[in-house]
């Protein structure tokens, strides 16, 4: 039987504007983001399992996704 792979493409959940004195790579997730990706992990947890590999962008908003 052939092994069969997955791919999952995930964009960070809503973050803080752009602008203002925070660096692109230093924004975070705003509460509606934490919440989006907390209902969105659950729902992936429940159907898959967990990946062997993960490939994140250094932004904070991607690792807090």
């Amino acid at each position: 039987m052939k092994k069969r792979l997955l791919l999952y493409l995930i964009r960070h959940a809503h973050a803080e504007k752009k602008g203002g004195a925070v660096a692109d790579l230093d924004r975070r997730l705003v509460d509606k983001g934490r919440k989006a990706a907390q209902r969105t992990a659950k729902r992936l947890r429940a159907r898959y399992a967990a990946p062997h590999l993960l490939i994140s962008s250094s932004a904070i908003r991607a690792r807090e996704t």
